[in-house]
C-alpha cells in the first residue's frame, strides 16, 4: 500500500490546488525521489541470524569435534594432541566425548593438576625458581 501511495504523490497535483499546495506537493515528490535514491546507495544491513544452540545440556556421551562451537578450535586441537582426552580422527574431524573433553577444560575427576615442591631458598638469588617451576621450565644452572 505504501508503494502506490508513492506513486500517486509523484503524480501533479490538479489544476483546483493552490501554487503553495503545488510546491509542497513537488518537495513532497523530491524527497520521496531522494529517500528512494538514499536507499539504493546504502542500503540497511540486514540482521545478521544469532548462532542457536540448543538450551539443553549435553550428555557426556555426546560424540563432539572441533567444529561443534562448544569449545574454541584451537584449543579443542591443542588438547587433542597433547592427548588431554581420548579421541580418534575421522577424516579432518577429530572426534571425542563431550564429557572427556569438559573433564580436560574444566578439570574434574581423573584430572590431577601438578603443583610444585615448595623450595627453602632460590640457589640463584634471581628470585625466579619457583616462576619456573610453575611455568615448567627447567631450573636455571650455576
Amino acid at each position: 500500500m505504501q508503494a502506490s501511495a508513492e506513486v500517486r504523490d509523484l503524480h501533479p497535483p490538479s489544476e483546483s490546488v493552490s501554487p503553495t499546495s503545488a510546491v509542497l506537493h513537488e518537495f513532497r515528490a523530491i524527497k520521496i525521489g531522494l529517500e528512494r535514491v538514499e536507499r539504493l546507495l546504502f542500503p540497511q544491513p540486514r540482521p545478521q541470524p544469532t548462532a542457536t544452540r540448543p538450551a539443553t545440556t549435553l550428555l557426556d556421551e555426546t560424540i563432539i569435534d572441533q567444529r561443534s562451537g562448544l569449545v574454541p578450535k584451537d584449543l579443542y586441537l591443542r588438547l587433542a594432541r597433547a592427548k588431554a582426552f581420548p579421541s580418534r580422527k575421522r577424516g579432518k574431524r577429530i572426534l571425542a566425548h563431550w564429557g572427556d573433553v569438559r573433564v580436560a577444560i574444566l578439570g574434574g575427576p581423573g584430572i590431577t593438576k601438578t603443583s610444585p615442591t615448595p623450595t627453602e631458598k632460590d640457589d640463584h638469588g634471581d628470585g625466579l625458581d619457583d616462576l619456573r617451576r610453575q611455568l615448567g621450565l627447567a631450573q636455571k644452572r650455576s
